[in-house]
């Protein structure tokens, strides 16, 4: 829980397994239902959910879905960004440009899988609170180092910048 001027902001780090579908929905479950112990204005789940958009956890957190008896829902940064931008957002696990996924000659070694957005950001609506302004959206770490010819990390990193409404 972050205080910012009295505005308390509850952030939830995510690296779900990549190994179930079933875990993964017991976790985010899990970790949704369990928010309502903190007393805070806003709510944000951010990190590695390795699931795509498709995912039962993904609709389960915009509300397009229930999980084992449970609702929620949050607003994907990343969607609200692209719509004001006019594009779409990125892909967070790039299997055709990071290095990670390249042999020695530089070629891609994962010819079978699409590059995916596992990497998400994303806020509980506040209502009847007001909404913060999204200024940015972003991904980093998307740059090959020149020593070990590798980016930071085999998926992309996500930022946000949020501009809440502060009464001093």
């Amino acid at each position: 829980v972050i205080d910012i001027h009295g505005v308390r902001l509850l952030v939830m780090n995510v690296h779900l397994p990549w190994k179930s579908a079933l875990k993964r929905e017991e976790l985010m479950v899990d970790m949704v239902e369990s928010a309502h112990i903190f007393e805070c204005d806003y709510t944000v789940i951010a990190g590695d959910f390795n699931c795509s958009e498709n995912s039962s956890v993904h609709r389960y957190l915009k509300g397009d879905q229930s999980l084992l008896g449970s609702e929620a829902y949050f607003v994907d940064l990343a969607e609200a960004f692209a719509e004001i931008e006019g594009s779409s957002p990125k892909a967070t696990l790039d299997v055709r440009n990071n290095p990670r996924y390249r042999d020695e000659k530089g070629c891609s070694t994962n010819t079978i899988e699409i590059n995916q957005r596992y990497d998400r950001i994303l806020l509980k609506n506040p209502f009847p609170k007001a909404y913060p302004r999204l200024s940015a959206f972003g991904i980093f770490g998307t740059k090959v180092s020149p020593v070990t010819e590798l980016c930071a990390s085999d998926h992309y990193g996500v930022f946000a910048d949020l501009e809440f409404e502060i009464n001093v």
